[in-house]
């Protein structure tokens, strides 16, 4: 009986150095910042290496070892690598939050006024690249305004802070004076006007007389020049549009 409780005993603490011998393997097998992956340690076992988060391996280094028949591992001083995608510059006209360059960390980036740019931030990746390169601040454009009838747009500078102005066609006036002018987020302030015939609705004098017709001249106060108007009574007040013939029936 005292030799199967002596063999007990040896076998435990064979059991034991064993269970410590394996922890010790392990510990020196694993990497700093990382670990191992395996079910045993025989002779041909392939353990495989992982990294914790914000670590990775050298691409230049294999990610396994092999227990060799001397005891030793293959390929074991794995050294896992802090993870930095480095710095992403800052965007000419523009300005960039956040200065952390490690695994997880965002750059959020803004433009000054009259710029502007697309996705504003950057995640620093896995693989140590940043999500996207630099963002660059575009000037702001607006398009082309539309045009009115019988009228012209004056201005052909359509970026940011920029102001373009309408005129009418001779015989026609602006419904409103309007000056539109480009704003930060790429549109026109203002609205587009119209070019409406102009009226005046003082006859003045009667320079023609027929058997049936009278032909007729009105002046146009505003322009201080005499012009041919649309027909209008003699008992009855009319709009007179600019340029037209008048023709009354005598």
């Amino acid at each position: 009986m005292d030799g199967v409780r002596i063999d007990h005993i040896l076998l435990a603490k064979i059991s034991i150095m064993t269970s410590l011998l394996i922890n010790q393997v392990k510990l020196h097998l694993a990497p700093v910042n990382g670990g191992v992956l395996a079910m045993d340690y025989s002779v041909g076992t392939r353990v495989t290496y992982f990294c914790n988060d914000g670590y990775r391996l050298s691409s230049k280094e294999l990610t396994s070892a092999v227990c060799q028949p001397d005891g030793t591992w293959s390929n074991h001083n794995k050294v896992p690598r802090f993870i930095s995608c480095g710095d992403l510059a800052t965007p000419p006209n523009g300005k960039k939050i956040g200065t952390q360059t490690s695994f997880g960390a965002t750059a959020i980036f803004t433009c000054d006024n009259g710029y502007m740019l697309g996705e504003s931030s950057r995640t620093c990746q896995l693989n140590g690249h940043w999500s996207a390169p630099m963002p660059f601040c575009s000037a702001v454009t607006c398009t082309a305004p539309p045009p009115i009838s019988n009228g012209l747009l004056e201005g052909r500078d359509f970026e940011w802070g920029t102001s373009v102005s309408y005129s009418c066609s001779p015989g026609y006036e602006l419904s409103f004076p309007a000056i539109l002018t480009c704003v930060g987020n790429g549109t026109w302030s203002g609205e587009v006007p119209q070019c409406l015939r102009e009226y005046c609705t003082t006859l003045l004098i009667l320079i023609k007389l027929t058997t049936s017709f009278l032909w007729v001249f009105v002046t146009d106060i505003s322009q201080k020049s005499s012009r041919k108007f649309t027909p209008c009574l003699m008992s009855a007040t009319y709009l007179l549009a600019v340029g037209e013939e008048v023709m009354i029936r005598h």
